[in-house]
């Protein structure tokens, strides 16, 4: 579906797969449909459903791989761009991050350890103190 192959032959049954979940799993959510709409958007199908509607109803867009105007090279092509621009994006320039230590205490074997944080990275790491 990301590459648009099909998305609308995918995207019917995936809407019928979450609306059975909202069925099954949130009944009380899809009754409320009208009369507490915040409940309906709150359930956890919900996006799912929405997302799967939207490419029913509009198609994958002009860079779908099956489009007509598409060609086995030009996509290639625009797969190899994706591809090169993704990991060029990951290589990032040596540069320095804040880091917290903002707790210190004992393991439960009552090892010291202190739980290094790193905001940029969103990763703690418990580190036992030698």
């Amino acid at each position: 579906m990301i590459l648009g192959l099909a998305s609308r032959l995918i995207a019917f049954p995936l809407f019928i797969d979450m609306l059975v979940a909202y069925i099954v799993g949130d009944r009380a959510a899809l009754l409320s449909f009208f009369s507490d709409p915040g409940k309906f958007y709150a359930a956890d199908p919900y996006t799912f459903l929405f997302a799967a509607l939207i490419i029913l109803i509009f198609g994958p867009g002009r860079f779908a791989a099956d489009e007509k105007r598409s060609n086995p090279v030009s996509l290639l092509q625009i797969v190899k761009t994706m591809v090169h621009t993704a990991w060029s994006s990951v290589h990032h320039q040596a540069t320095s991050v804040t880091v917290w230590i903002p707790k210190n205490g004992r393991g439960p074997a009552g090892e010291e350890y202190v739980l290094v944080t790193c905001p940029e990275g969103l990763r703690a790491f418990p580190q036992v103190l030698i």
